[in-house]
C-alpha cells in the first residue's frame, strides 16, 4: 500500500469507527486496512466509494483528490458518515477541502451522522480553506484551536448538537472567512466581539441557538456582509444601527429574539443594498423612524 493510502485508510475512521483497536491495528500493521475498513462498514465503502487498499486513493478513491505536485491528499468527502470523527484527521495537513456530512437530507433530531465531539487536532489543518460537517450529531463546546485555521474561507456546521460559549479568540485570525454558517446547535452566551474580525465575511447565520446578550456592535465592521441571519435566539437591547450602514447587506433576519429598545434611525451613508428586513416576533417599542425611506431598496419588512 503507497503511504497515501496509508494516509487515508487511517481517516476512514470517520466514516464509522466502533473499536479503536482496529485503529491500533493499522497503525502498527498497514496490512491491516481491510480489517480496519471491515470496522467501520467496510462493505459500504467498498461497493459506493471505491476505498480499496492496495490501490492509487488520488485515483480511484471516491471523494479523495490530491496535489498534482506533492502528491498529498488535499481533498476529502466523506457522505453519510457514522461513528466519531478521529483525532488522526490532524495528520492530513495538506487537506485544503474536508466536507464530512449527510447528504440525503436533514437528519431528524440527529438520529445519524458523526458523533462524539470535534477533536481539538482539527485545528493543525492550517491549509484548510472549506470545513463542512455539516448535518451530524455531534456535540460539545467549539475547540479554540479552530482558531489556528487562518486560510478557512467556509466554515459550516450546521445541524449539530455543539454546545457551550463561543471562544473569545477564535474569529481573530479568520481574515479569509467568507461563510459561518452554525445554524441549528446548542451555543449560548455573547457573541465574542472578536467577530468584528470577519472583515472578509459574505454570509453569516447563527439561527435556531440560544446566543443571548446585544448583538455585538462589531457586526457593523463586516463590510462585505450580504446576509445576516440571527433568528431564533435570545438576543435582547437594541439593534445597532451599524447594520443598517452596511454597505452590501441585503437579507437581515433579527425575527424570534427578545429585542427590547426603540428601532435606532436609519442612517445610511451611501445608497443602502438592504431588500429584505424581518423584525418579527421581538419586544421592540416604540414608532418606526421616517427615516427607514433611506433603505429605498427595501422591499420586504
Amino acid at each position: 500500500m503507497d503511504g497515501r493510502a496509508v494516509e487515508l485508510a487511517v481517516v476512514v475512521a470517520v466514516g464509522g469507527l466502533q473499536h479503536a483497536s482496529c485503529l491500533l491495528k493499522l497503525v502498527f500493521c498497514l496490512d491491516a486496512a481491510v480489517e480496519l475498513l471491515n470496522c467501520v462498514d467496510g462493505g459500504k465503502w467498498l461497493a459506493s466509494c471505491n476505498w480499496v487498499p492496495k490501490t492509487n486513493c488520488c485515483a480511484h478513491w471516491g471523494g479523495v483528490s490530491c496535489d498534482p505536485v506533492t502528491g498529498r491528499v488535499d481533498t476529502l468527502y466523506v457522505y453519510n458518515p457514522v461513528g466519531i470523527l478521529s483525532p488522526y484527521i490532524g495528520n492530513l495537513t495538506y487537506l485544503k477541502v474536508l466536507g464530512i456530512y449527510n447528504d440525503e437530507g436533514d437528519n431528524d433530531a440527529g438520529d445519524e451522522g458523526l458523533s462524539g465531539s470535534i477533536p481539538p487536532e482539527l485545528g493543525n489543518l492550517s491549509n484548510l480553506t472549506y470545513l463542512n460537517l455539516y448535518d451530524n450529531s455531534l456535540e460539545g463546546p467549539l475547540p479554540s484551536s479552530l482558531g489556528n485555521l487562518h486560510k478557512l474561507q467556509h466554515l459550516i456546521l450546521r445541524n449539530n448538537y455543539l454546545s457551550g460559549v463561543i471562544p473569545c479568540n477564535i474569529f481573530r485570525s479568520f481574515k479569509s472567512l467568507l461563510t459561518l454558517d452554525l445554524q441549528y446547535n446548542r451555543f449560548i452566551g455573547p457573541l465574542p466581539s472578536s467577530i468584528a474580525n470577519l472583515v472578509s465575511l459574505t454570509d453569516l447565520d447563527l439561527t435556531g441557538n440560544y446566543f443571548s446578550g446585544e448583538i455585538p456592535v462589531g457586526i457593523g465592521k463586516l463590510k462585505n456582509l450580504t446576509r445576516l441571519n440571527l433568528l431564533y435566539n435570545q438576543f435582547n437591547g437594541s439593534i445597532p444601527k451599524s447594520i443598517f450602514q452596511l454597505p452590501r447587506v441585503e437579507f437581515v433576519d433579527l425575527s424570534y429574539n427578545n429585542l427590547n429598545a426603540p428601532l435606532p434611525e436609519f442612517v445610511v451613508s451611501n445608497v443602502s443594498s438592504m431588500q429584505e428586513l424581518h423584525l418579527t416576533y421581538n419586544d421592540i417599542i416604540g414608532v418606526i423612524p421616517d427615516s427607514i425611506g433611506q433603505l429605498s431598496k427595501l422591499k420586504l419588512l
